[in-house]
């Protein structure tokens, strides 16, 4: 306030009195007021010092009655100028009437006079506005000096509503001496001003509310709570000091993992293993956790479970991503109920390869349920990555009957020697052994194309069904030998086998044809394939006449020929018992077709000579089922001239 405005304040006063009268009916309050202006008015442009300021105020609270007079009237208009008497008759009333407080008061309500628009400005106002720094003088000057408050700025940078709610905040920080301004306007710019309160007070127990923490807290409401859930169990530990600047600095440092770190320092505090060793490996391991959401959810289920958290909490911290994938084996381990020396092999394993953690419980799950001894696992956690084919093959080898540990010790061998091929290397050697042919010589045939054991087993158990890989056949380690040289453990002699035994055609003599024509494999498995119902004795001694063209004389058996018979020869047909076409249910014309069009002249010439060579191998086996028939000794000849064919 300026020496000024006390002049103002004079000047209405005496134009209420009259000029003629006013010496001699001053008001004695009147009176020390008009004096003190005497004194100053030869600086009436500056502002009034902070002492000034109290004889002013002095004058203004010495006045006790306040009936509607023209003194009255002129020193309410001096409290006005000052804050309001509301507020003044506040601080007298705390003994907070000094120079400090009346300048800070006179401060802030200058900044709102100029912050207003004038038709604002009005007593209700003035006292209102005047209570409202009152009360945060009281509260502040308990804590703060004066010269502290008013740089601030709390009263020009924040939004009066927000001082009206927060009055409490702020006098609750006060009382906790705490001597931070930063303190203040933190509370005063908070999401949730208790939440923040609350954490100040905490960090001030501790000798931690310094600048550079203020600076670092959270605005948000959610991380407030976080941080002081946090911060209220490192303060609730009683053998241990957690609320270190170390652990405080690492939590305002993240503060976008305070939702991690309170899920995590929960679990910790509740299985009883909140340390300052536990929150160092958790501090290290930020950008871990940062990625892993399950990381709380493991600690809870070591917890649960009551598995050796401690000597575990690093791994877990370092967990990271692959937190889900270990967290849900774990959750399967737990109920399969292992001893604590088994889970301890599992958890090392999960942690050390989580990418084949949920494999490796589905295959101990799956070893249990067929009730299969707990030393029988350790195959699977020398490859996890193939732990289910592991499981596969140990379920089958142990349903193996009559079979020995020495056995036994062979399949475990192949499985740790081929653990991606283990589940069908079992399924093979277990054909080795129903064949009575388990020695170091066949098992060697086997390892010896592991990526085709699936196809081994089912091919030596079709083998095993017709006698060809069996006790009892003496060329049954022959033809396991020739299955491997000729390259027959695939797919296609899997599908071949299959064709012939439904034709009823899988024997010793079939299978030695298809050793000696190994060269031409894949035309007679294509052919016996198009053939389809159609694949008899007849029809396969055809495909192996020329086994070159097996493919070609599949179509025409399976389609007709190009080219016509002769028509005697067709003729000879009649009456005749025709077994070829009797087995495809056709008549003997069925298999003759239209001749050759000019335009596949090319195609008839090179085609030709194959047609009649099958028609004649056809015509061979009828005439000789028609000479049996008629016990003629002799057979019928044919020469190429006239009517008559010779057989090629």
């Amino acid at each position: 306030m300026r020496i000024s405005d006390l002049e103002v304040c004079l000047n209405s006063y005496d134009s209420y009195k009259g000029s003629l009268l006013r010496p001699w009916i001053d008001e004695s309050h009147i009176r020390v007021f008009r004096a003190l202006y005497t004194e100053l008015k030869s600086e009436k442009d500056r502002e009034l010092t902070g002492a000034e300021l109290v004889r002013v105020a002095e004058i203004i609270l010495s006045k006790t009655t306040w009936e509607v007079s023209e003194a009255c009237i002129t020193l309410s208009m001096l409290a006005n100028r000052m804050g309001g008497k509301k507020a003044l008759d506040r601080l007298k009333q705390n003994n907070q009437i000094n120079a400090d407080n009346l300048v800070v008061l006179d401060y802030y309500h200058q900044m709102e006079r100029k912050r207003v628009l004038p038709q604002q400005i009005t007593r209700e106002a003035i006292e209102a506005h005047g209570d409202l720094i009152a009360d945060y003088i009281l509260s502040l000057s308990a804590a703060l000096p004066a010269a502290e408050i008013i740089p601030s700025g709390f009263f020009d940078k924040t939004d009066r509503q927000i001082l009206i709610n927060r009055r409490e905040d702020i006098a609750s920080l006060a009382a906790g001496k705490i001597e931070r301004r930063e303190a203040y306007f933190a509370t005063l710019v908070a999401e949730d001003s208790q939440e923040m309160v609350q954490i100040l007070l905490l960090l001030k127990r501790h000798g931690l509310c310094k600048e550079n923490n203020i600076a670092l807290l959270p605005a948000t409401a959610q991380q407030l709570q976080l941080l002081r859930k946090i911060l209220v169990i490192f303060d609730a530990t009683q053998d241990q000091v957690l609320m270190l600047q170390s652990n405080v600095s690492a939590l305002l440092g993240n503060a976008n993992l305070l939702a991690r770190f309170s899920e995590v320092i929960s679990e910790l505090d509740a299985a009883k293993k909140l340390t300052q060793s536990s929150l160092t490996s958790l501090f290290t391991q930020v950008a871990r956790l940062e990625e892993g959401k399950a990381i709380a959810g493991l600690l809870a289920h070591f917890r649960e479970s009551g598995w050796d958290l401690e000597n575990n909490l690093t791994v877990i911290f370092a967990s990271g991503s692959r937190g889900t994938a270990i967290l849900d084996a774990c959750i399967r381990v737990k109920k399969l109920e292992f001893p604590p020396n088994r889970v301890q092999q599992l958890l090392n394993n999960f942690f050390a390869q989580p990418a084949f953690s949920k494999d490796v419980a589905e295959a101990f799950e799956t070893l249990a349920g067929e009730g299969i001894e707990d030393n029988e696992y350790s195959a699977i956690l020398r490859a996890p990555r193939y732990a289910k084919k592991l499981a596969k093959a140990i379920v089958i080898q142990r349903s193996f009957s009559g079979i020995n540990e020495g056995a036994r010790d062979c399949i475990t061998s192949f499985m740790d020697r081929y653990p991606d091929h283990a589940d069908d290397l079992a399924l093979a050697f277990n054909q080795l052994v129903l064949a009575g042919f388990n020695t170091i010589e066949t098992r060697e045939l086997l390892l010896s194309q592991p990526e085709n054991a699936a196809q081994a087993a089912l091919i030596l158990e079709q083998m095993s069904q017709h006698n060809l890989f069996k006790r009892g056949n003496p060329k049954s380690l022959a033809n396991l030998k020739l299955l491997y040289t000729n390259y027959f453990v695939c797919t296609e002699f899997v599908t071949l086998t299959r064709s012939l035994v439904a034709a009823g055609l899988f024997e010793q003599e079939t299978f030695d044809r298809f050793a000696v024509h190994t060269e031409f494999f894949t035309p007679l498995f294509e052919a016996c394939s198009l053939l389809g119902d159609k694949l008899d004795q007849t029809n396969l001694n055809l495909l192996f006449d020329d086994p070159s063209q097996a493919l070609q004389i599949a179509k025409i058996l399976n389609e007709g020929t190009e080219a016509e018979p002769p028509v005697e020869k067709r003729s000879s047909l009649k009456g005749s018992k025709d077994t070829f076409f009797q087995s495809h249910q056709a008549t003997p014309g069925s298999i003759i077709v239209d001749m050759p069009t000019e335009d596949d002249e090319d195609k008839e010439n090179t085609q030709k000579p194959l047609v009649k060579r099958v028609w004649y191998a056809i015509q061979a086996t009828i005439d000789n089922l028609t000479n049996e028939d008629s016990s003629d000794d002799e057979p019928e000849e044919y020469n190429e001239r006239g009517n008559s064919l010779t057989v090629v």
